[in-house]
């Protein structure tokens, strides 16, 4: 059971978005998406294989709901 548990959780880790999908999600442009990682202003977290930009969904849906909290 708890061998299945770990899997489960290594599939969720492994979920990534690229950056057309967070864009359309965050409605902005890849553009303004890649000038703001360059610049360091707030995205999702991610990382690069090779030239593609990934976020993990998980991080990802984390961070939206940070955002939405802080709003508050």
């Amino acid at each position: 059971m708890m061998h299945n548990y770990f899997l489960m959780e290594c599939r969720l880790l492994m979920e990534t978005m690229n950056l057309k999908e967070v864009c359309k999600v965050l409605k902005i442009s890849e553009g303004t998406a890649r000038n703001r990682i360059s610049l360091g202003l707030t995205m999702p977290p991610s990382f690069k294989i090779g030239r593609h930009r990934l976020f993990i969904t998980v991080e990802f849906r984390k961070w939206i709901q940070e955002q939405e909290n802080a709003k508050k």
